[in-house]
């Protein structure tokens, strides 16, 4: 029987043949193919120098049988140092010296290990995320920054962090890639110089993106709850034994796996209902030696390390979006943030920041979730027991006291911070390009379109009224004290008719301040009062009658955003295509940017912050 020199099968088996016959010349020249199967157990080190190709498409999803985790036998990943979080990336490149073709190939993670993983990059510059002693956990040694490094050619993809992130590297290429579904940025990199980005198509965030923070760090728990169940499965926090604790998390999180792979209902506490990050999200990353977790850069000085002469050149960067949501979180004093990983914040072992603002009804009194229990009990045990380990848990007894007695949390001293994420970061907007304290970067022909922030405040019971907010405005809660005058406010219809308007403050007796002033503003509309849909002056009277002289009222009005004027300049919520900030020496030409949004916030194509010195863009 003659083939058919046109058939698919036919074209496919000599493609294929040549395809071998082209990796055997290229073997015998040095090329080391990297392929599928190489994955299979776990990241894939380069630990030599050389040149390095894709063979095909590769999908990251080692050990399943392990929950998709390094196994302790697995020497190669320490447990006990870089991969104490799991497997943080597919790739690492550790040493000196290296040509990454991609090849036309792509390079993700499945699906599968992206629930189970929640912290991991595709390329990590380096044997270890994180600079010596800095991170969320101890991830060991950083070894000397490789250098002289050149990955090109293909796409990098599905990522629950970043596509490609680097610390101290010097002689670094990044060319001819596209970078797409990543959920926190295409490239960041941290003290790095030399460094040349050209030819790059970054396509925008994952926008299927199923659970919230808190999922990951139900994850990232859930060994040290192991390790409290096989010392004392009876123990209690708040009437809880550490066993049922635990099995309330492992219900929801088999409950929200089962809404991921099978398309269940679920409607539980890791659900992501917008689908977008829950945290800043950037398309290129530029920082100095070290984690970009605190404020912006003030300005440049002779301490600072690296982030300098870098070029990027032919860029498109599209569709950098995110929820942004804040999280407040406590510490004991009214002191500034240490510019450490948490600095001074109450968290659970792994950084995870203690959510006091969803963790309390509406008399301030402790009402919890599965992970604040967790992080509760881990704590209340090591205090009992200090030479038990259980990460970096930094509950205070006087914390704990307050859950389990069932008292007002405003009788405590403690201080809570805003503008933090869930893992303690300030939140810095979300940007096309961050270039925090830079010096000597160029940048030409780069086009960025559509970064968008719809990041709000860090609110309490506002989500169950999220349909009553209006185009242009922003839902605002408040706490209000009874007083003489009731609110303090008057309210009647606008010129629309639209009743329930605050239309004025109402004069208080001599020496009594109106309860009012800073928190309720003229022109916002009530939506609901103790948590109680509320349309008419009856209704408002009514709400208010059932609370004391003295006692605490919640208030939800719907503000317009121009009138949100203090909260609308949180940096969590500003969007732009540039973001300048602390640096010197920054030239660009040819660039474009278009549809910078910020729902609640204040937008920029390009925007420059703090101390800048010698910008020409």
């Amino acid at each position: 029987m003659t083939r058919k020199i046109g058939s698919n099968k036919f074209l496919n088996s000599v493609k294929e043949r040549n395809k071998k016959t082209l990796v055997l010349l290229n073997t015998n020249k040095g090329i080391k193919y990297i392929y599928q199967e190489n994955f299979n157990n776990g990241t894939f080190r380069i630990t030599k120098p050389g040149n390095y190709k894709l063979y095909e498409d590769i999908v990251f999803s080692p050990n399943k049988q392990y929950d998709y985790k390094p196994h302790p036998d697995q020497l190669n990943y320490p447990t006990r140092g870089a991969y104490v979080l799991g497997f943080f990336a597919v790739i690492t490149i550790e040493v000196s010296g290296v040509n990454l073709d991609l090849n036309g190939y792509s390079i993700s993670v499945s699906e599968e290990f992206n629930q189970h993983q929640r912290f991991a990059s595709i390329i990590e510059l380096g044997n270890s995320p994180f600079n010596t002693k800095q991170g969320p956990a101890n991830f060991g040694e950083l070894n000397k920054a490789p250098q002289n490094i050149v990955i090109h050619n293909g796409k990098i993809g599905l990522s629950p962090h970043h596509g490609i992130r680097g610390n101290n590297n010097k002689s670094l290429v990044i060319r001819n890639i596209t970078f797409e579904n990543f959920e926190v940025a295409a490239i960041s990199l941290h003290g790095c110089s030399n460094v040349l980005i050209e030819n790059l198509y970054i396509s925008g965030v994952n926008k299927r993106v199923f659970s919230l923070s808190q999922y990951s760090q139900c994850l990232f728990i859930m060994p040290f709850l192991e390790k409290l169940l096989k010392t004392d499965e009876n123990y209690k926090f708040n009437n809880k034994t550490i066993r049922e604790i635990y099995d309330e998390m492992i219900l929801d999180v088999k409950n929200y796996k089962e809404y991921v792979f099978t398309n269940t209902d679920y409607d539980g506490f890791f659900k992501n209902k917008k689908l977008l990050p829950d945290g800043n999200v950037y398309g290129i990353l530029l920082s100095t030696k070290g984690v970009a977790v605190g404020d912006m850069m003030e300005e440049r000085t002779e301490k600072s390390i690296g982030n300098e002469n870098i070029t990027i050149n032919n860029v498109i960067i599209k569709d950098i979006i995110s929820q942004s949501v804040q999280i407040k979180g406590i510490k004991n004093d009214k002191r500034s943030l240490e510019p450490s990983y948490v600095g001074k914040f109450i968290t659970g072992p792994v950084g995870d920041v203690l959510k006091i603002n969803k963790v309390m009804d509406d008399e301030n009194k402790y009402k919890g979730d599965c992970l604040s229990d967790a992080q509760f009990i881990l704590s209340k045990r090591l205090l009992e027991f200090p030479d038990e380990k259980y990460g970096r848990v930094s509950i205070t007894k006087q914390l704990i006291e307050w859950a389990e007695s069932g008292s007002d949390f405003d009788s405590l001293d403690l201080y809570m911070v805003n503008d933090h994420d869930s893992m303690g970061h300030v939140m810095k907007g979300n940007h096309g390009i961050f270039i925090n304290c830079g010096k000597n970067i160029n940048l030409t022909n780069v086009t960025i379109k559509n970064v968008e922030n719809y990041g709000s405040d860090d609110n309490r019971f506002i989500d169950n009224f999220k349909e009553f907010e209006n185009s242009g405005e922003i839902l605002k809660e408040t706490v209000i004290i009874r007083g003489t005058r009731n609110l303090g406010v008057k309210a009647r219809k606008n010129e629309q008719g639209i009743t329930n308007i605050i239309r004025g403050y109402k004069e208080m007796p001599e020496g009594q301040e109106n309860p009012a002033i800073g928190k309720l503003f003229i022109d916002d509309r009530y939506v609901a009062i103790n948590n109680t849909v509320v349309n008419t002056p009856r209704e408002i009277g009514d709400q208010v009658l059932l609370k004391e002289k003295g006692e605490k009222i919640w208030v939800i009005v719907s503000r317009k955003v121009e009138n949100d004027i203090k909260d609308k300049e949180d940096k969590s919520k500003l969007s732009s295509g540039i973001c300048i900030t602390g640096s010197e020496s920054i030239s660009g030409k040819n660039i474009f940017c278009k549809d910078i949004v910020s729902r609640y916030g204040n937008s920029h194509n390009i925007l420059k912050k703090n101390i800048n010195k010698d910008i020409n863009i």
